[in-house]
C-alpha cells in the first residue's frame, strides 16, 4: 500500500522513463526527466529544512508552468507540504494567505520575490526555482524524507477564494489523492496513451485530477 502519491511517479517514471509526461506550450519533459528534476527540488528542500522533520509547509509561488508540477514533486520527495499560490492575485490576499499560512519556504523566481518581500516574507525562506533544480539529486535523503511519510499526511493546502474575507486553507491527505487516482484511472480506463489537457489553474482543487 502506498504511504505516498510520489509513488505514482516512481513508477511510472520506471516503466515509461522517456514517454513525455507535461508539455506547457513551452517547453516538455519526460517522466524520467520529471523525477530527477523534483528530486533536486526535494533534495535542496530537506537541506533548506534540516532539522524541522516532515509536514513543514512550501508554498509554490510561480507562473503556470511544469515548472509547478515539478516544484509540488519535490516538496512530496522532501516528505512536506505544498501550498499552490497563485502570482496574479492582489497582494493584499497573499499577504492574509501568508499571515494564515506562515510558511516555512516559498519556492519562486526572481522576478516575484519583490511581490514577497512587500507581503512579509523574509529572504531566508525564498528559494529560488532555478538555483533549487541545480542540486544534485540525492536518493538516500530523498526515501530517508518520503519513508516517513504516512498516508494520512497533508499532501497539500488549498486556499480557498476568501469570500468572507479571510481565505482558509483546506488541508488534504496524501490517502486522499491516492484513493482518487485509483478510482480516477479505472473509471476513466488511463493508460500510456492517454492525454490529459489542463485548463484549471494550479491554485484550483479540480486541477488534482489533471495532475
Amino acid at each position: 500500500m502506498y504511504n505516498s502519491v510520489i509513488n505514482f511517479l516512481n513508477d511510472t517514471a520506471l516503466k515509461y522513463p522517456g514517454n513525455i509526461a507535461i508539455s506547457d506550450g513551452d517547453d516538455e519533459i519526460s517522466y524520467i526527466e520529471y523525477k530527477q528534476a523534483a528530486q533536486s527540488i526535494g533534495t535542496g528542500l530537506i537541506n533548506a529544512l534540516k532539522g524541522k522533520g516532515k509536514n513543514n509547509t512550501v508554498a509554490v509561488y510561480l507562473p503556470k508552468s511544469y515548472k509547478c508540477l515539478v516544484s509540488f514533486m519535490g516538496v512530496m520527495y522532501s516528505g512536506n507540504t505544498y501550498i499552490p499560490i497563485d502570482t496574479s492575485m492582489p497582494l493584499s490576499r497573499l499577504e492574509k494567505i501568508f499571515q494564515n499560512l506562515s510558511p516555512d519556504i516559498v519556492i519562486t523566481e526572481n522576478g516575484l520575490t519583490a511581490s514577497l518581500s512587500e507581503c512579509g516574507m523574509e529572504d531566508g525562506k525564498m528559494l529560488i526555482y532555478e538555483k533549487l533544480i541545480e542540486n544534485e539529486p540525492d536518493e538516500y535523503i530523498i526515501a530517508k524524507a518520503t519513508g516517513k511519510v504516512i498516508d494520512t499526511d497533508p499532501i497539500y493546502i488549498m486556499y480557498t477564494s476568501g469570500s468572507t474575507g479571510m481565505p482558509k486553507g483546506v488541508v488534504i491527505p496524501h490517502r486522499g489523492v491516492i484513493d482518487y487516482i485509483n478510482w480516477v484511472v479505472e473509471k476513466f480506463d488511463i493508460n500510456d496513451k492517454t492525454i490529459i489537457g489542463n485548463q484549471s489553474p494550479f491554485y484550483f482543487d479540480n486541477t488534482v485530477l489533471d495532475i
